[in-house]
């Protein structure tokens, strides 16, 4: 499980944009890393700017981390936004990020209410359907250590 294609659009993107000329590493270490242990076919949002990027998952909520990455690293005047479809990456603009970012939300809680559960809790359940799903898509992609069960930070 490997989305070395993805990765390498992301590295052509950036090279062509001259971005990210600081905080480099979120391209070269941890959107690789993340990258290196995710399907091919996952489709994701990206954010570059000239001070680092923001991997943006296909499954948030309207309150996740991802959705106010979109809203504030997406107005700076140097971002450029890219969603990755499973096989091209192509730019797009804030507020589409935003909807390609929420789709898979926003198609769970329509299939709540037609279910017959009530707005409130139709965006409840899509919630937790892409917490499992997000959790889904992105196992191994940051692994934890075997820590004892005592552990406690200094």
């Amino acid at each position: 499980m490997s989305n070395k294609r993805g990765y390498s659009l992301l590295i052509k993107e950036s090279e062509k944009l001259n971005m990210p000329q600081y905080y480099r590493s979120d391209l070269l270490f941890h959107d690789k890393h993340i990258l290196a242990n995710t399907p091919t076919s996952l489709a994701f949002g990206w954010i570059v700017r000239t001070c680092g990027t923001h991997y943006i998952s296909r499954t948030q909520t309207p309150d996740g981390w991802g959705v106010s990455e979109i809203k504030f690293f997406g107005t700076y005047a140097d971002a450029r936004c890219f969603w990755y479809d499973g096989q091209h990456l192509r730019e797009v603009t804030q507020p589409e990020l935003m909807d390609l970012a929420l789709a898979y939300y926003n198609n769970r809680k329509a299939a709540h209410i037609a279910e017959g559960r009530s707005p409130a809790m139709a965006a409840r359940m899509a919630s937790e359907d892409c917490e499992k799903q997000h959790t889904h898509d992105l196992a191994g992609a940051f692994p934890m250590p075997d820590l004892p069960r005592d552990w406690k930070p200094n």
